[in-house]
């Protein structure tokens, strides 16, 4: 059971090897049978972007385009492509993430 301390920040293991991320009451990541979650239920705070990177899988990064609005973000992937991030978007995993 993966065992870690960070303020409002609770990490579980899922039965079936995945993680699930809350964030102050809102699950910002969840991977589960090769499909990967992310929300900022509303909230694009900083603290919140440093959790999901901190648990996403290497290849992936959740960034702010400076200069830019607080809200805006994007998600680049392991192929080289930047999506703006959506509040609940899924992507499915391979082997190598």
């Amino acid at each position: 059971m993966l065992k870690l301390k960070l303020a409002g920040t609770k990490v579980t293991d899922l039965p079936c090897g995945g993680i699930s991320v809350w964030y102050r009451g809102t699950q910002v990541l969840r991977i589960e049978d090769k499909v990967m979650t992310l929300q900022h239920g509303g909230h694009t705070s900083p603290t919140i972007m440093k959790r999901i990177n901190r648990f996403l899988p290497k290849e992936y990064l959740v960034y702010q385009k400076v200069p830019a609005s607080r809200s805006t973000w994007h998600i680049s992937t392991p192929s080289g492509e930047t999506l703006p991030f959506l509040n609940g978007m899924t992507f499915h995993l391979t082997q190598e993430s």
